[in-house]
């Protein structure tokens, strides 16, 4: 009779499409689509200005994709020679982008080589101020120090003057 409700259970493995079942003259149909792909990421676009001025922050940029459907979690790390930085954790769902930015300030000039994973990019430091480079003061003021005592002992007759004497008798 009527108004009696079964349910049947079917387990199938079916390849991604779409499907229809019969059963006892009944119809239903169904469709099988594919996993999400997993979070996979690009970093790309690095960027660091070529010269920066000697004590001033040096901004550094890089582009991060997660070319998957899923959402996932990458970690950025930047590398510049023995400086230790922070590593950025960013989680992005499919098909999102961010940009990540590190800032940093770097005492030493000349030549620096930064990189985050495969891209890297060269930057010059320019030299500090020149009173700040170690004994160019110093140099300076024994200089200083030295005309001063030269001065002072030919003024006391200490040191021969270098003048030349005339001498009146003839």
């Amino acid at each position: 009779g009527g108004g009696m409700t079964v349910t049947v259970v079917f387990e199938l493995t079916r390849d991604e499409g779409s499907y229809t079942v019969e059963f006892d003259g009944l119809t239903g149909s169904f469709t099988v689509k594919p996993s999400p792909t997993p979070a996979e990421f690009i970093v790309s676009g690095l960027k660091v200005d070529p010269e920066i001025k000697y004590g001033e922050e040096v901004t550094i940029t890089v582009e991060v994709e997660n070319i998957g459907e899923q959402e996932g979690t990458h970690t950025v790390q930047l590398d510049i020679e023995d400086l230790i930085t922070e590593p950025v954790e960013v989680t992005l769902e499919g098909g999102e982008s961010t940009t990540v930015t590190f800032t940093i300030i770097i005492e030493v000039a000349g030549e620096h080589t930064v990189s985050v994973e495969d891209q890297t990019m060269k930057f010059i430091v320019s030299g500090p101020p020149f009173w700040m480079v170690p004994g160019y003061v110093a140099g300076i003021i024994i200089v200083i120090i030295a005309a001063v005592v030269l001065v002072y002992a030919i003024r006391k007759g200490m040191i021969p003057s270098l003048s030349p004497e005339i001498d009146d008798e003839i």
